[in-house]
């Protein structure tokens, strides 16, 4: 009857289990195949950096879409070490003997480096890219491992390996030696921690959170999600565990936004009507980028301002809608990895070796029921995201970044709905991020 709906079961585009493990034996070849290539791929990537890290420059860097360095790790070599050294003699940090050498990040950094100060630089550079490859591995095998436990088509372990390690913004991160890989592993406690429920460690949960933002700062924007999630033992950690931290060191966060916003005047006087392939701050690339689409009202807006209302209401929405349909832990994972991705465009400085979230949450969600527009969003992504200069306007990949956060945000609430409606009825109900929605023999 017109306007009367009857009850269905969920189709199977909408149930993640629907792509279930193959069972023992029973492997298509084309996972061998998969698996073989991904092994390859490996190797190679582990040559290129070996060579790299000889020749003291990433060799072929020119083909890439990476401004490259005249060093290897020069943003490691001059900003993070260089300023590690100088507080482990007892020196601010924050007093740079050039403007350009301003230290903006965070005092915890410093002290997370001390270490370099005792070993060489080329050294301190070679562990630090070992740390780097160590990390972003470790963040996907836990992405490998999510799309396994969410039901979703099997892929093996070496392609996302090989997926992750050539993307951009890690090839980016290695070649500069930047940091924020830092976040993966307190995010991925995070994570653990809020899958358990308990009061304790959802308190937990927001002290490893802030810790986060304490590397970098827009993981701070975690704080949304957390809000939009309604776990409030989890907010109340990180806002309090924030203000004492920020109580501590007052006095560095303090020279540090100074160093910051200098940083900032710096870039802005010299920022050309050109966006960089590599730039993704909506903040700084406002005005450009509208002006590239003759929207001239548009571009006529405070970036900053319009950046953070696009970014913060679909933060909250994507997490509201996650938390609404009453899905499980499972989704916790690539839910963060992507509000930390959507948080890196606010700032008004964002190159790309801190987009590496980006596709580590698209790869633990994206399969092939999700819907025609995730796909083809998606396929602009990925022109981004393999590591070859297409010589394509920075606008336009800038437009592919945009389009693969909506992406992977769409997807994210397609995978809660269909969790939601694989769930009990019983659990139906249920409101916000929960364990227990699903047994762990369903979860296996």
């Amino acid at each position: 009857m017109p306007g009367h709906h009857l009850p269905s079961s969920p189709s199977r585009g909408d149930v993640p289990g629907a792509d279930a493990p193959d069972p023992p034996g029973r492997r298509p070849p084309w996972r061998l195949a998969g698996t073989v290539l991904g092994a390859v791929l490996l190797c190679c990537w582990a040559s290129m950096w070996l060579d790299g890290y000889l020749e003291n420059r990433l060799d072929k860097g020119e083909d890439f879409w990476v401004p490259e360095m005249h060093v290897l790790g020069g943003d490691f070599i001059f900003h993070i070490a260089r300023t590690a050294r100088i507080w482990a003699e007892g020196r601010n940090p924050y007093e740079p003997e050039v403007s350009w050498l301003a230290f903006p990040y965070p005092p915890l950094v410093p002290r997370l480096f001390t270490w370099t100060s005792l070993m060489g630089i080329r050294e301190a550079v070679a562990v630090w890219l070992v740390g780097i490859a160590a990390l972003t591995i470790a963040a996907t095998v836990r992405t490998w491992r999510t799309r396994r436990e969410l039901g979703l088509q099997p892929v093996p372990l070496t392609v996302l390996l090989s997926a992750v390690l050539f993307s951009t913004p890690v090839l980016f991160a290695m070649e500069r030696g930047q940091c924020d890989v830092l976040v993966l592993p307190l995010l991925a406690g995070g994570v653990a921690a809020m899958r358990r429920g308990t009061r304790g460690l959802d308190l937990l949960a927001g002290l490893l959170f802030v810790v986060a933002a304490y590397v970098k700062y827009y993981p701070g924007l975690v704080l949304v999600g957390l809000l939009a999630l309604r776990r409030w033992h989890a907010v109340g950690g990180f806002v309090g565990a924030g203000a004492i931290i920020g109580l501590v060191d007052l006095k560095w966060l303090l020279a540090s936004f100074e160093n910051m916003k200098a940083g900032v005047a710096m870039a802005e006087a010299m920022r050309s009507d050109a966006i960089h392939p590599c730039d993704h701050s909506l903040s700084g690339c406002w005005r450009s980028f509208w002006t590239y689409w003759d929207l001239t009202d548009l571009a006529g807006l405070p970036g900053p301002a319009m950046a953070a209302a696009v970014i913060l209401p679909l933060v909250g929405l994507v997490c509201w809608r996650v938390a609404r349909s009453g899905a499980d832990a499972r989704l916790l994972w690539p839910l963060m990895l992507w509000v930390v991705a959507a948080a890196t465009f606010v700032p008004p400085m964002a190159s790309d070796y801190n987009l590496f979230f980006l596709p580590l949450a698209a790869l633990a969600v994206w399969d092939r029921r999700d819907p025609a527009a995730v796909h083809l969003l998606m396929a602009y992504l990925l022109l981004w995201w393999q590591p070859f200069d297409l010589k394509i306007d920075g606008a336009l990949v800038l437009a592919f970044k945009l389009g693969g956060l909506a992406a992977v945000g769409l997807s994210l609430c397609r995978k809660a709905s269909g969790l939601a409606s694989e769930a009990p009825e019983a659990a139906r109900g249920r409101r916000g991020l929960r364990p227990g929605s699903i047994s762990i023999a369903e979860i296996r």
